[in-house]
């Protein structure tokens, strides 16, 4: 691959693509190009929209070559439109660096070019979607394997312990921030800080509401990588809060995405507005879609409808359970209920997980339903 530069951020491609490409070129001007390339990377203080736009009209045999156009001041629409009818690809201006570089990888190498395959993020449509639950239970199901380790990392601004018996667990993420931030955290130090317990590793999300600010994107993205490499797979639960950098980070760099929403309109009324104000800025799509909380009333939507409203594959419905209260107030994910329906649903997500990560998922033998109610309110001290 044959790569031109004209851009003042030319040393910063060269260091990022270093190992990557055996062919970057940096030219002065666009008369110094005398063949075709793959990709020609520019900006506006080297090269001006007008010549470049001279520049391909005089080339016809350069056709095939795939400009890349850096804004680096608010410009006029007009001419990123003019651009675009010119078959060039705008970067936008206001973006920090290491986006600039993120979004011209994509373009180089394609979308997943430097994902792990074996990260797996669940991000809520909304606020008390069930995303926390959804991602515990598959992180739960996929562990029962002995032969691999699983990590349930959360990055949704919490620390993550609702459906845990450690409520009261000191050590968590921020216990290693500093590290982490600076890049510098050991497998070893993360190992520590995990929760272990059944095969699965839980890694506990910040615990204070100050803290949730130092975790920039960059810094997620960092560990996600060091994670993937610790474990044969990263579940991450990144909640709703988009606000959040370590959501954002997390967004970034997972490979599988999965979007949890309801049947209810404001869920997807909310998802809208993430989408156009922030998503499709940050560039993070291709979504597949689970219905959480699914009841089957001609009132309500269905998977079909709801799937071309979120215009996005859908993969399961995760049935409404009678278990939700009780999972709650003692501390379990639902999936530990064994209560049919629940079950079989996140055996269908993780199963999507195996075959794509080629790691073998069996289907749990499930408790009736009856004697699961049975078994309920036994416990509740009923009959």
């Amino acid at each position: 691959m044959k790569i031109g530069m004209l851009t003042g951020m030319k040393d910063v491609f060269l260091y990022n693509h270093c190992g990557r490409s055996k062919r970057m070129l940096t030219f002065n001007s666009l008369n110094d190009i005398e063949s075709p390339l793959d990709f020609l990377i520019m900006d506006e203080k080297y090269v001006t929209v007008e010549s470049l736009i001279k520049f391909i009209e005089k080339h016809p045999r350069m056709n095939y070559m795939k400009y890349i156009y850096i804004l680096l001041k608010e410009s006029s629409e007009v001419k990123s439109v003019l651009l675009k009818k010119n078959g060039v690809t705008v970067i936008p201006s206001g973006l920090p660096e290491k986006q600039v570089v993120s979004r011209v990888n994509k373009i180089l190498y394609g979308e997943n070019h430097n994902k792990k395959k074996n990260t797996i993020i669940f991000f809520g449509a909304d606020s008390k979607v069930g995303t926390s639950m959804i991602a515990q239970s598959v992180a739960e199901k996929l562990s029962e394997n002995r032969n691999i380790k699983v990590l349930l990392a959360v990055f949704d601004g919490s620390p993550g312990l609702d459906y845990t018996t450690e409520p009261g667990c000191k050590q968590s993420i921020d216990t290693v921030r500093a590290k982490i931030i600076n890049g510098i955290v050991s497998n070893s130090e993360i190992m520590d800080v995990c929760i272990k317990r059944d095969g699965l590793y839980l890694l506990p999300g910040t615990q204070s509401i100050v803290y949730r600010k130092y975790y920039h994107p960059e810094h997620i993205e960092t560990l996600m990588g060091q994670l993937a490499e610790a474990f044969d797979v990263v579940i991450v639960d990144s909640g709703s809060n988009i606000e959040l950098g370590m959501t954002i980070g997390a967004l970034n760099s997972a490979y599988h995405k999965f979007l949890i929403c309801t049947q209810q309109r404001t869920c997807h009324r909310h998802f809208k507005q993430v989408r156009s104000q922030v998503l499709s800025k940050l560039e993070v799509k291709d979504f597949c879609l689970i219905i959480n909380k699914y009841f089957v009333n001609e009132l309500l939507p269905d998977r079909y409808q709801l799937a071309e409203a979120y215009e996005s594959p859908h993969i399961c419905s995760v049935p409404y359970s009678e278990f939700s209260l009780q999972a709650e107030m003692e501390r379990r994910t639902i999936y530990k209920f064994h209560e049919s329906g629940y079950t079989e649903a996140i055996d269908q997500i993780t199963s999507v997980i195996g075959e794509s990560l080629g790691i073998e998922v069996k289907a749990k033998k499930e408790i009736s339903s009856l004697f699961s109610k049975v078994f309920k309110y036994r416990k509740e001290g009923v009959g």
